[in-house]
C-alpha cells in the first residue's frame, strides 16, 4: 500500500524572523518520518536562499523565498542513478517562485507525464527520481 505525504502549509505571516529555522526543522522532521514509514532511509535536508546546485547528499531541499525567487539545478541524471530528491518552498510570498532545472540536455518528466526543461514548486513537496540516463522523473 503506498504511503501518501501531504506537506503542511505554514503562512509566513505567522512566523517571527527568528523562527524560520524551527519551521524548516519541523517540516524536515515530518518528511523524514514519512520516508521512514515508507521504508526509506535517513535523508539530509538543506535550505537554499537563491540559485544553487543540488548535490548528491541532498534528500530534501527547502527553498526559502523570503528574499526572492529560488532556482535549483539538478546534477546530471547519468551521474546519480536512482537518486531521489524532494523540493519544498518554506517561506516567502506567493509572488516568488522555486524553479528546478535539469543539467545540460537532461529533462524532467512531470506528473502529466510530459518532458519539461524546468518545473516550478508551489505549496507541496515535489519529488524527483533519476533514471540514471538523462531524465528526472517526478514521483
Amino acid at each position: 500500500m503506498p504511503l501518501h505525504y501531504t506537506a503542511q502549509k505554514i503562512p509566513i505571516v505567522n512566523i517571527a524572523p527568528g523562527q524560520i529555522a524551527q519551521v524548516v526543522n519541523l517540516e524536515f522532521q515530518r518528511v523524514q518520518n514519512a520516508m521512514n514509514l515508507a521504508g526509506g532511509s535517513l535523508i539530509q535536508n538543506r535550505t537554499i536562499l537563491a540559485s544553487d546546485n543540488v548535490s548528491s547528499t541532498d534528500g530534501v531541499v527547502y527553498a526559502d523565498t523570503t528574499a526572492g525567487n529560488v532556482t535549483a539545478t539538478l546534477p546530471y541524471a547519468s551521474q546519480y542513478s536512482g537518486m531521489k530528491v524532494g523540493f519544498k518552498m518554506v517561506a516567502g510570498a506567493n509572488i516568488y517562485t522555486v524553479q528546478i532545472n535539469p543539467n545540460g540536455s537532461d529533462t524532467i518528466i512531470d506528473a502529466t507525464p510530459s518532458s519539461q526543461t524546468s518545473i516550478t514548486v508551489t505549496g507541496t513537496v515535489k519529488w524527483l527520481h533519476s533514471d540514471g540516463i538523462s531524465k528526472w522523473n517526478q514521483l
